[in-house]
């Protein structure tokens, strides 16, 4: 199966400037891929609105709000996201978040690479649709 023709553009919500920038030196490094960082909901929501993205990594806390809305936004568009979180146990909620992935934080690069490289040769995302700890 051939790779994507055009970059595969992924959405970093973090609120943490070197995580997102950890992230971001990741994913640029895979390949064909082109991101873009916001670290509030409402930065989030614009964003995704203006400018929707192929995927998003989504950090469940971002300071003094979450990233409910944004998951609930991101969910009726039908945009895949991976939800990066250092509180696993936030997965009880199947309802607000259903993210094609789980990630617990500290993210091991090698994790969030193995999820990101099937996307970019044009792979169903089916098979990651599945909660993975």
């Amino acid at each position: 199966m051939p790779g994507r023709t055009a970059p595969l553009q992924v959405l970093i919500v973090e609120d943490e400037a070197i995580i997102a920038l950890l992230y971001q030196t990741e994913l640029e490094t895979l390949g064909p891929i082109t991101t873009d960082i916001t670290s509030t909901v409402s930065a989030s929501l614009l964003h995704i609105d203006k400018r929707p993205p192929d995927l998003v990594l989504l950090d469940y806390n971002l300071g003094h709000e979450t990233s409910t809305a944004i998951a609930h936004r991101l969910n009726a568009l039908a945009i895949p996201y991976i939800l990066c979180t250092a509180y696993p146990g936030l997965m009880i909620c199947p309802l607000i978040f259903r993210p094609i992935c789980l990630l617990s934080k500290p993210v091991e690069m090698t994790d969030l690479s193995r999820r990101i490289m099937p996307m970019l040769k044009d792979q169903s995302l089916e098979r990651f649709s599945e909660v993975h700890p």
